[in-house]
């Protein structure tokens, strides 16, 4: 195999990189912001499902806040289960099915998003940040093979681990997603994000463990209500 690619410096004039930098924190800073209010109004929005009688009026209010409560679950660091606990303490039971659909909703679009990202593209952004170092391991993660990023993988863990790791790697994606505390490395979004741009995992593999690992908590809620949440 040939060796992996190694980042180089960009040639382009100090100052057109200077420019590009501030435009991608820029960038960076306004998305934060915008998922930031996206999250206050959504939170907002499910707090007036308590106040509405009009059976249309809240039937839409539900779904706008389902479907922002998936998009923020996908994102990396943003912290959207609180939203979907919400929904259901404040319409029991009969919102269960929709909670959990829009949870692997999320999941799914966060999966996607790091699968179908061009590595290339990452490395570039992450060069221009001045991480040079995470830009080159992304650009040789491109060049591998699969065969080559699961042995990487092993090398880089303890013997037992890295078997582990790699063999039994859906379980350990299901536990990280309940794990408590992966606020960390980006919550749910986050960990989906990573998974997708390894590229050791399959689409459907991946569905499949979303859906066993997240439906413990609807599935309790609608055969026994919420009392268990408060």
């Amino acid at each position: 195999m040939s060796d992996p690619p190694v980042f180089r410096s960009n040639p382009a004039p100090l100052w057109r990189r200077a420019l590009r930098l501030t435009l991608r924190l820029g960038l960076i800073a306004a998305l934060a912001f915008g998922l930031h209010l996206m999250s206050v109004w959504v939170h907002d929005l499910t707090g007036q499902l308590n106040s509405i009688d009009h059976a249309r009026t809240m039937t839409g209010i539900l779904a706008v806040s389902l479907l922002g409560y998936a998009l923020l679950l996908a994102a990396p660091f943003v912290p959207g289960v609180e939203i979907g606990v919400a929904i259901l303490l404040v319409e029991g039971p009969s919102a269960a099915p929709f909670v959990y659909a829009a949870t692997i909703l999320g999941l799914a679009l966060a999966y996607l998003v790091g699968r179908f990202l061009p590595l290339p593209w990452l490395a570039r952004i992450l060069a221009d940040l001045r991480l040079a170092t995470w830009a080159a391991a992304i650009l040789r993660l491109d060049a591998m093979p699969r065969e080559d990023r699961i042995a990487r993988l092993c090398e880089r863990m303890p013997k037992r681990l890295g078997k582990i790791a790699v063999n039994y790697r859906y379980i350990m994606l299901a536990v990280l997603v309940n794990l408590p505390g992966t606020a960390v490395i980006g919550g749910g979004g986050g960990i989906l994000t990573l998974a997708g741009l390894s590229r050791l995992f399959n689409f459907w593999g991946v569905l499949a463990t979303i859906m066993i690992a997240c439906a413990p908590v609807p599935l309790a809620v609608w055969l026994f209500g919420t009392g268990f949440l408060h």
